[in-house]
Order: C-alpha cells, then structure tokens, then sequence
C-alpha cells in the first residue's frame, strides 16, 4: 500500500496535541449545537475530532460514536480521557484522511465535521467530500463547522456561533 505523504495539518498537530485541550477544551459554544442535531441511537461520525471534546460530550446523548482524526497523537490523547467508552464498546477512534479514501463500512447517519476542520482540507476538497460521504448511510446528514471570515469584518457576530440555512433543490443545509 503506497501511504500519503504526511500534509502539514499532521505535523503541526502532531506538535500540537500536548497543548490542544489547554488551547480547545474549553471552547463550548457548538455543544448545544451538537446536542439538539444528534438524538439518541444514531450512529455518529466525528470527523476532526482531536482529543475527543465534542465525542465526550455526544457520548452523554446514548449516541453511537466513532471518531475520526489525521493525527494519532490526538487520537492518543483521545483515548486516554475516553477509555471507558472504547471499553463498553460505544466509541470508535479510527486514524483516517477522508482526502484518500473513506470507511470500509457505509454506518453513519450523521456525520460532524467539527471545530474548523474543513478549513484545513486544503488540497482536494473534493476528493474528500466524496470519501466523506461514501462512509454513510442513504439519507445521512453532513454538519460542518466552518471559519467564517465575514466575522472579522462584523464584530457583532465575532466570537459568537451563528447559523444560516439555506435550501439547495430539497436539500437543507445548515452552515
């Protein structure tokens, strides 16, 4: 099997994933978010999930988790705070890059693709769009988080997590 050359988003959170929880963990404003789009019984992918913020907060929903990250490092840390639930079976961790191919196994319904993420896939977007959706489910829903760089120019929304829907054919799309 020929491996990806590693992008800079790996190294950098290779570095990085001693200090992330002290520079994201206690970033809450999306958990509300989260909480009211993933119900009880659906099978969740995470995808950028870092040290396992966001799946620490989902696993309290009864919602079947795996997480999804470039960087076993964090995905180290990850597994440190979420044993338990790797344990009795209600979490996953996979080291994944949807930019290369996706899941063997089409099992989510939902799938987050958290806290800035997609503003890393830099190269072939594209391409990960597809494998990302080649890991789900007929009719699943795909929630990205995205930089929105208007809050720069409108300070009355900067540092505050705002929604827009929008409607494209039938299908809805909440940025």
């Amino acid at each position: 099997m020929i491996r990806p050359q590693r992008s800079n988003a790996t190294e950098t959170y290779r570095a990085f994933a001693d200090l992330y929880d002290a520079y994201a963990g206690y970033f809450s404003d999306d958990l509300e978010f989260y909480r009211n789009i993933c119900k009880p019984d659906d099978h969740v992918l995470e995808i950028g999930c870092g040290t396992g913020r966001i799946l620490e907060f989902l696993l309290q929903r009864n919602c079947h988790l795996a997480g999804v990250d470039i960087s076993e490092e964090m995905l180290e840390k990850a597994r440190q705070k979420l044993s338990i639930y790797i344990e009795n079976k209600s979490l996953r961790l996979i080291n994944q890059n949807f930019t290369y191919l996706p899941l063997p196994q089409r099992n989510y319904n939902k799938v987050l693709i958290t806290f800035y993420t997609f503003n890393y896939i830099l190269k072939k977007p594209v391409d990960f769009l597809t494998h990302t959706y080649d890991s789900l489910t007929t009719n699943a829903e795909i929630y990205i988080d995205l930089l929105y760089p208007r809050a720069l120019k409108n300070k009355s929304i900067d540092n505050r997590w705002t929604e827009k829907n929008l409607v494209i054919g039938s299908q809805p799309i909440i940025i």
